[in-house]
């Protein structure tokens, strides 16, 4: 080998990027990602808040979201895991305006999407335990009144000529015989006021009459010829056409009177001065304040009740057949509605502490607790 061969062996010998075998670095060939479930705690409990995927955890990997969880609306987590929309804060169905939804309150459920609307006490009724029977009334309880002056109901029997008397827990407390009843069928009753011991009611007849008189306490037998007699209406030709309903604002003295139906009808009339009697065929004036049958005819079919609203101006009416309570105002237009569950409902009133009773034949009654402002 000559020299200038011996130079160019060295040099190739000598190349860049060549390495030793015993120099080499180890290559990592292994390019699998960590697997989560090789962290997660023994009992599946990714993250330690003692929720499992099985126990409904729907983000295991958050100790702040679990069942049970403090929601905190309108930031897209669902901490709760109840699977509900983070934007309806009321539970009303309807997410918030500021959210994209269409409810203008999100803070009451009772508001969604009309906040022009007026509030309607009937939005704010729970069911409050079972329908109750009162053992002491056999059958044909067909209305019912508070008297706040004696914390007392006082109920009515439709053809039996009878009055009970019951305490707020529908205790027995009396039962009031009527005599002299010229218009029989009493369908309702409404607590009008009281001076001392005489409490002072209207009852209202299918006729087209209503009995104004004082019930002292006590009595166990009242005479209705003491009673004032006052004509609203003609008689019906027909069972079930007449007054069913009687409802009364003490403070402008103002009565209305439903008839049940063919057709529904509600008349209102001033109290007449004095205590003689009167009648729309002399100088008592009846107006209808608007159509019953158009106003309320594509909702209900009859009105079993009524009741005056002193809370806002407008009336309770019930319904027997669509066992609905609907709110009422002065033109016809229903504000709201509560559905009834009881089998057949007759009689409506609403005591001190604003809860609502509902009375039916032939001897049930069922008592909603309000949970509205005050």
């Amino acid at each position: 080998m000559n020299l200038n061969s011996c130079l160019l062996s060295v040099l190739l010998s000598c190349s860049p990027g060549t390495v030793s075998e015993d120099t080499q670095a180890p290559i990592d060939t292994d390019t699998d990602t960590a697997d989560p479930d090789e962290t997660a705690e023994p009992d599946g409990d990714g993250d330690g808040d003692g929720y499992t995927k099985e126990d409904g955890d729907c983000d295991d990997g958050d100790a702040t979201v679990h069942p049970g969880a403090e929601e905190v609306y309108y930031d897209g987590v669902d901490q709760d895991c109840d699977g509900e929309s983070d934007y309806d804060a009321d539970g009303d169905g309807e997410d918030a305006e500021a959210h994209g939804g269409a409810d203008c309150d999100d803070t009451d459920s009772a508001v969604n999407t009309d906040c022009d609307a007026p509030d309607s006490p009937l939005a704010h009724y729970v069911e409050s335990g079972v329908v109750g029977e009162i053992d002491e009334i056999s059958s044909n309880l067909s209305g019912v009144t508070w008297n706040p002056a004696t914390g007392t109901y006082m109920g009515i029997l439709d053809s039996n000529r009878r009055l009970h008397e019951l305490a707020a827990d529908f205790t027995h407390l009396r039962e009031i015989a009527l005599t002299s009843v010229e218009h029989s069928d009493l369908e309702d009753i409404a607590y009008l006021g009281s001076d001392g011991s005489d409490h002072e009611f209207a009852f209202v007849a299918e006729s087209g009459v209503v009995y104004v008189g004082v019930v002292p306490e006590g009595a166990e037998t009242i005479d209705l010829s003491n009673f004032q007699l006052i004509a609203f209406a003609e008689e019906p030709s027909s069972f079930n056409r007449g007054g069913e309903g009687v409802a009364y604002d003490p403070a402008s003295e103002t009565f209305w009177v439903c008839s049940e139906k063919s057709p529904m009808t509600i008349y209102t009339f001033s109290r007449p001065e004095g205590s003689e009697d009167a009648s729309h065929e002399d100088t008592l004036v009846v107006t209808e304040p608007f159509d019953a049958e158009v106003a309320l005819g594509g909702r209900i079919s009859d009105i079993s009740s009524c009741r005056y609203d002193a809370r806002t101006g407008r009336l309770m009416v019930l319904s027997h057949e669509a066992a609905v309570v609907l709110d009422v105002d002065a033109d016809g237009e229903i504000i709201a509605e509560l559905a009834v569950t009881m089998s057949k409902p007759e009689g409506i009133t609403v005591t001190d502490s604003q809860d609502m009773t509902i009375v039916g034949e032939p001897n049930d009654y069922r008592v909603y607790t309000y949970t509205g402002p005050k």
